[in-house]
């Protein structure tokens, strides 16, 4: 029995880039995709949760799967089942438990890290040694299984993250910049109580931004081009430990993304002026957008006071913030996707 993880993230600069081959500006957390898993000697897939909130899913591993219906769980562990046997054919399956601690559709990755994490089981079972060039190429081409036309950004940064570093990543050419965060910023992540659900009902107008923001003098082309700015000048503001600018770039981020590109939502609007009110030296939509999370910039010394504040402008006029259990948190830059054995 071997054990992977698969880190979520959340993206501090640059959504909306990695797919127009621009940078982004990401880093792992803390909250992670932990698998359990064991080889068979057939080609079975037996996925289950601790929890039993998900169904069990059973499948056959091949180059050509048919997918559940769209939003299931389980497509996940499809893609990348069916990517890998596509590039190492004969693959064995696994039995595979999954918990996750990871917000779903909160624009922190859980999708991705489910992709990320069954699939180096699913290579570690079969005692196969991809390279990480090759994993960034194939898992998200595996994950457009399940309909979504997304980048790298989440793939990339779940499978290099480091402890105490974002990643600028640049994808002409293909490179991972590990950056340290200096250790009087932090980052607070706050729900703002909408689910963002690619896999469902936003997943239309999530790959027409995609379309439409190559259109030359759009609006949507201008947030792309001015976001990857803001990614070159972001890093250069954290190497220079900067948080005044870093936090302005954020503020410029969410409106672009706000009102050229929209992907925004009023109570993720309302959500980041609550952050910013309460001290915040900056805050944005973080993520594919249409509900999800706010990522912000804090000193270390005014986190308490700026949840504090958060929680009393923001969530306790909304009762339903029960239904989302650890809707605000500080967010902690973590390692990367990797197998070990468990304890």
């Amino acid at each position: 029995m071997l054990l992977a993880e698969a880190p979520g993230r959340v993206n501090l600069i640059g959504d909306h880039t990695d797919y127009n081959g621009l940078p982004v500006f990401p880093m792992a957390i803390q909250r992670r995709f932990r698998i359990l898993f064991r080889r068979r000697e057939d080609r079975t897939v037996r996925a289950r949760t601790v929890d039993e909130a998900y169904s069990e899913r059973v499948f056959e591993v091949s180059g050509e799967i048919a997918p559940y219906e769209q939003g299931d769980w389980g497509n996940y562990i499809k893609a990348s089942a069916q990517i890998l046997a596509q590039t190492y054919p004969n693959l064995h399956g696994a039995d595979m438990l999954f918990h996750s601690d990871i917000p779903v559709a909160a624009g922190l990755s859980s999708s991705s890290a489910l992709v990320v994490g069954s699939g180096i089981a699913l290579l570690a079972a079969n005692k196969i040694d991809a390279p990480f060039e090759q994993l960034v190429e194939l898992f998200p081409e595996g994950e457009r299984y399940v309909g979504t036309k997304g980048g790298a950004m989440d793939h990339t940064v779940c499978l290099a993250g480091r402890e105490g570093y974002a990643l600028k990543i640049d994808f002409a050419p293909f490179a991972v910049h590990p950056t340290p965060v200096p250790g009087e910023w932090r980052f607070l992540i706050g729900h703002s109580l909408v689910r963002a659900e690619k896999s469902k009902g936003v997943m239309e107008q999530y790959n027409e931004r995609r379309e439409s923001c190559r259109v030359p003098g759009s609006r949507r082309h201008r947030h792309v081009v001015t976001e990857a700015d803001r990614v070159e000048q972001a890093r250069i503001a954290m190497c220079d430990d900067d948080p005044g600018t870093f936090g302005r770039l954020m503020n410029e981020s969410h409106e672009s993304l706000r009102d050229d590109f929209e992907t925004s939502h009023p109570e993720v609007d309302a959500l980041q002026e609550a952050f910013l009110d309460a001290g915040a030296a900056g805050a944005r939509v973080t993520g594919a957008g249409f509900g999800g999370c706010v990522v912000a910039l804090v000193h270390r010394d005014d986190a308490q006071r700026v949840l504090d504040g958060v929680e009393q402008s923001f969530y306790s006029s909304r009762p339903h913030r029960g239904n989302f259990p650890e809707y605000l948190l500080e967010a902690e830059p973590s390692a990367g996707a990797r197998i070990t054995i468990p304890r």
